[in-house]
């Protein structure tokens, strides 16, 4: 897994999953990657139990989640990041990441979060001073939209050969298309996901 993976360069830091590694004791961490906060702060939580009315943010008009194509323009995206809450102009905050070994399985191709200081701090009780990042939320987020079109679909294919099969796809009847998904885990401690998948288009 390479920063460059991620639409990212030099001047960000990929945080580990362990992070922070202080030895305090806490009931999850903000890099592990298979939690999602759903709108009940930094804690774990059982997917199994999500319900749509009872997961949004009970503070706040926007939240969600979004799923759109890779033919998504940086002004669709703002008004999209706009319609949902987000703090997208926000500089602090720690990015966690992950490439899939098995994206058929895990139904992503790569994945980030975006986690505010202020969740950091305050929800995961981690105290390790970080510097604000290069770019904004949205600047982030359009270079890893952009970044991994160039990884599975330089071309420009509607149906890239480098995604065959990572959906479930047969290559003939059904192929897979390059898409994205975007959640707003938490609008009230700005805790953001955004990851690269493939999705099936038949004929």
């Amino acid at each position: 897994m390479q920063k460059s993976d991620f639409g990212l360069d030099d001047r960000f830091e990929i945080l580990p999953a362990s992070w922070p590694d202080d030895a305090k004791a806490r009931s999850v961490l903000p890099g592990d990657l298979t939690q999602f906060a759903v709108n009940r702060g930094p804690q774990t939580t059982d997917l199994a139990t999500f319900h749509p009315f009872r997961a949004d943010p009970k503070l706040h008009g926007g939240g969600g989640v979004i799923y759109f194509d890779e033919g998504i323009e940086r002004d669709q995206l703002t008004t999209v990041l706009g319609l949902m809450g987000v703090a997208y102009t926000m500089t602090d905050f720690a990015i966690f990441a992950d490439c899939s070994d098995d994206p058929a399985q895990q139904d992503y191709l790569a994945q980030m979060r975006l986690v505010s200081h202020h969740a950091l701090e305050s929800g995961y009780f981690a105290y390790q001073k970080l510097p604000v990042q290069a770019a904004s939320v949205l600047d982030v987020i359009a270079g890893f939209i952009e970044r991994q079109r160039e990884i599975w679909n330089p071309g420009h294919h509607p149906f890239p050969s480098s995604l065959r099969f990572t959906r479930g796809g047969d290559g003939d009847s059904v192929k897979e298309a390059l898409g994205y998904g975007f959640m707003v885990e938490d609008t009230e401690w700005q805790i953001y996901r955004v990851w690269s998948r493939s999705w099936l288009v038949p004929k």
